[in-house]
């Protein structure tokens, strides 16, 4: 996903993508810089649903 510094045109944020992952019973518990535009978020199962 584009960093909000990085002013790169695009539509997929961590908001957008934390609206995807949420509802489906994932939890983000990282994130980190790629590069100067891009950083990726981890996301997993909850521990008491594995």
């Amino acid at each position: 996903m584009a960093e909000k510094s990085a002013r790169l045109a695009t539509d997929l944020t961590d908001v957008v993508v934390r609206d995807t992952a949420l509802p489906l019973g994932l939890v983000d518990i990282k994130v980190c810089s790629i590069d100067a535009i891009w950083s990726g978020l981890k996301f997993v199962i909850p521990k008491e649903q594995r």
